[in-house]
């Protein structure tokens, strides 16, 4: 089973997700918890595989402390949002979020991509990519698995030397 929880400050996200959860039974997903911010959440204590981050917080906290503070409690990261500010996208990215999944998306790519990441894949798409880059033509790339982890890792803002680490 794998214990997903939700930071997100718009509790009928939260109410929502483990509504769908539930919807959408023979997986082995699980909503064990969620907070309206980091802060929360960690006082908390929540025992999660997976944390499920929006990236625009009511608290104003910024998306890099947020994923770097959740990976050091031991938390896989996954961004959930509609990802239409790519300045914050970049910065979960530079902190270490596994991935991007948006809201609009089906819930049972959602699940996919919780399931990605809690077997630590990365999770995100060309379109998400192409996004923060700017590049519209990205999309037609049809990059594979570890160059879009490469590019992901790039276009968050990390240089050569540590991507190639």
């Amino acid at each position: 089973m794998i214990n997903t929880a939700v930071i997100d400050d718009h509790e009928a996200i939260r109410i929502g997700m483990s509504a769908a959860l539930a919807a959408h039974p023979g997986h082995d997903v699980t909503l064990v918890g969620g907070a309206g911010t980091v802060d929360e959440f960690l006082e908390d204590g929540t025992a999660a595989d997976v944390v499920l981050l929006d990236l625009q917080l009511d608290d104003g906290s910024d998306p890099l402390v947020n994923t770097e503070r959740l990976i050091d409690a031991g938390y896989k990261v996954l961004v959930y949002s509609i990802a239409d500010n790519t300045r914050l996208l970049r910065r979960a990215l530079a902190g270490g979020a596994e991935g991007v999944c948006r809201k609009a998306e089906p819930i049972a790519q959602t699940i996919d991509a919780i399931v990605a990441v809690a077997g630590g894949q990365h999770v995100i798409s060309q379109e998400i990519l192409a996004a923060i880059e700017g590049d519209k033509d990205y999309v037609a790339a049809s990059l594979g698995a570890r160059e879009r982890q490469v590019l992901s890792l790039y276009a968050a803002g990390l240089e050569i030397p540590e991507v190639a680490r």
